[in-house]
């Protein structure tokens, strides 16, 4: 079981378009490696765990209504690689729908 050892924020570009929510991480790279996504429905804030580690991205797109939020099963994560080349993953979601 992994432990999250603490909260730190991170800088991503985050959108909504034809039902798919993505991720862009200009400044680091490496975040595209995110083990899942945390969509967090009460605070509409979305964070990621990468190493073990939440970074809270930011809020939600305003444009995402809680429908569109029930659907996502992956998100995509994008950042420049090696020579600028675009890479791509996906990552699974996790939704919290109350607080602890």
């Amino acid at each position: 079981m992994s432990i999250i050892i603490e909260n730190q924020s991170v800088e991503a570009g985050i959108s909504f378009k034809s039902g798919a929510l993505h991720i862009d991480f200009a400044e680091d790279p490496s975040f595209i490696r995110s083990e899942s996504v945390i969509l967090d429905l009460m605070h509409r804030s979305i964070g990621i765990i990468f190493q073990n580690t939440y970074h809270h991205l930011g809020n939600l797109p305003p444009e995402m209504g809680t429908k569109d939020l029930e659907h996502i099963g992956t998100v995509c994560l994008s950042g420049a690689g090696a020579g600028g080349h675009l890479v791509m993953l996906n990552a699974p979601v996790k939704i919290l729908r109350k607080s602890a």
